[in-house]
Parts: structure tokens; sequence; C-alpha cells
């Protein structure tokens, strides 16, 4: 079920929680977001790129642990992204 349908009003004010799931969204829900009517606020977190000394081992069972979880072989830990507004 979609947003729209569980009734939700797109001409609305609304609160978007995005806890643990940046590395998972699709530009298609970046840019439903970005379509909001105002005010619309949005709550993230994110991870931290890796210290430039962890060693590689762990680098390559993190990609492969990632991998399995999500079913991409490289997702990026960080990607720019426009939300249309200036």
């Amino acid at each position: 079920m979609g947003l729209v349908e569980a009734g939700f009003v797109r001409s609305a004010p609304a609160v978007f929680v995005w806890l643990g799931v940046i590395a998972y969204l699709t530009s298609a829900a970046i840019e439903y977001i970005a379509g909001q009517a105002t005010p619309t606020e949005v709550v993230l977190d994110y991870g931290q790129l890796p210290a430039p000394t962890e060693d590689r081992a762990k680098l390559r069972a993190r990609a492969e642990r990632q991998e399995l979880i999500t079913g991409y072989a490289d997702v990026p830990s960080r990607q720019r992204v426009s939300l249309g507004r200036t």
C-alpha cells in the first residue's frame, strides 16, 4: 500500500523520518519528497566513511554483507542528492 492509499495528503504539511534507510532509498522516493508541499521536514541519519586505516579485509567483508542484504554489489555510502529546491 502506498502513502496516498493509506490516507496521506500531499498538500498537507508532513514530516518524513529516514532513520537507517538512507542507503536503501530510491531516486523515486527522494523525488517524491522533493515534490511534497511545504512545510516539509525530513529527519535522517547517515553512516560515516571508514577510517583510512581500516584494512581491506574488513571493507571487503562489509561489502559482501551489504550485497547479501541489499542485493546490490556496489551501493555508494555517499551520494549527492538534489531535491530540486534552491
